[in-house]
Order: structure tokens, then sequence, then C-alpha cells
């Protein structure tokens, strides 16, 4: 019987606050299938810079707990040739799709049906690299994603808290406000709470 029967609901919110870390974020939703092969999913859009770290979640049904050798999911990153295999503490490179939740504290092992996880993508990833390939595998295991969630650190300069003050420095006809023939100092601090560094041109 080549049928399987599966019923999941999923609900995706994405937010911002100031105290977490700026991302670029990418979500690739469409239900793929997987079965005695390899499907291959782009994900495009991005722009990896600083450090080239990040984070992959995914939501897949039915996967099956088991090691095989065919059974993988592999990253590749371009324009680099950076990536490898997506592995966690509960989800090894030979048995990605273990009916696993990697996404809470505790993490879940045993759910029905369902592999909700997430990867640390340091040291798959290149600075420079704008693009992503997935590619799942699949021996005699049966699976499908659904959706997948690729969270990139941004790194950018922020000059937000910069100030520019002037003064008037030589006042030429002593009226005590700026006139023609005035000096003025102009004093600019420049304060990068960024995460990379920034370039200031002056003219």
């Amino acid at each position: 019987n080549n049928d399987t029967d599966h019923a999941a609901a999923s609900l995706l919110l994405e937010g911002s606050h100031s105290s977490l870390p700026a991302r670029t974020i990418v979500v690739v939703d469409g239900l793929q299938t997987v079965v005695s092969g390899t499907a291959t999913v782009p994900i495009p859009g991005l722009s990896i810079a600083g450090l080239a770290t990040g984070a992959l979640s995914w939501m897949v049904l039915e996967g099956d707990v088991g090691p095989d050798p065919d059974e993988f999911v592999d990253l590749l990153a371009s324009p680099s040739g950076s990536g490898g295999l997506l592995a966690n503490a509960n989800s090894p490179a030979d048995d990605p799709m273990n009916r696993s939740i990697t996404t809470t504290a505790p993490a879940q092992t045993g759910v029905v049906g369902l592999d909700l996880d997430r990867f640390d993508l340091a040291g798959l990833l290149s600075p420079g690299d704008t693009a992503l390939s997935i590619t799942f595998g699949a021996d005699l295991d049966k699976y499908w994603p659904v959706a997948l969630i690729v969270a990139v650190d941004a790194y950018a300069p922020d000059l937000g808290a910069s100030t520019l003050d002037w003064s008037l420095d030589v006042d030429a006809d002593s009226n005590s406000v700026v006139s023609p023939g005035d000096t003025l100092a102009f004093t600019l601090t420049l304060d990068n709470a960024g995460t990379a560094d920034a370039l200031v041109s002056m003219t």
C-alpha cells in the first residue's frame, strides 16, 4: 500500500524585538514528497556576511525512527560551495526525520508523525554567500517537508545614536547670533551600535 494518510496544521509567526539580534529570514513553504530518492529546495535571496552564522528550521511530516545512510539532508551554500549534512543532538545526520521536536527545551522525541527541528548553520556558510540549496534524501522512508525557515544573522553598522553639534566659534559682528562672516565649529560624534564596521565619508 503506497498511500499514507496524514493530517496536520501549523501557524508560523514572525516577530521582532529590540533585544533580539537582527536576522534575514526566508520562509519556503509548499509540500514536497521525498521517497526512495531526493528532492532539492532552493533558497535564494540571502546576504551572508560577518561570521556567517544562522539557523535552519523545518516542519516535516511522517518521518520514521531508525538510522539509514540514504536518509539525509544536505546543505550547499553558493557561490562558496560551503555546506554539509544537517544534524543536531537529537536528529543525527543519518536519521534526521525521526519524530522529534528540537525547537523546545527540553527536546521532545517519539512524537507522532512530525519533525519540528532547528539546526545551527555555523561552519556551513561563508561570507558572500547569497543562496542555499537543501537536498532531502530518503531510502525506504517516506516523508513530506512542509516548511523551511532560514534565519541568517545580519551584520550591519548602526549609526542611529550618532550626534552632530555646533557652536559659534568666531562671532565676527559680536551680535551673538549666526550671521554672514561668522565661523562655526562642528562636532560629529559617531556611535556605532551595530555588528559591523561603518565607512563614513566626510565632504
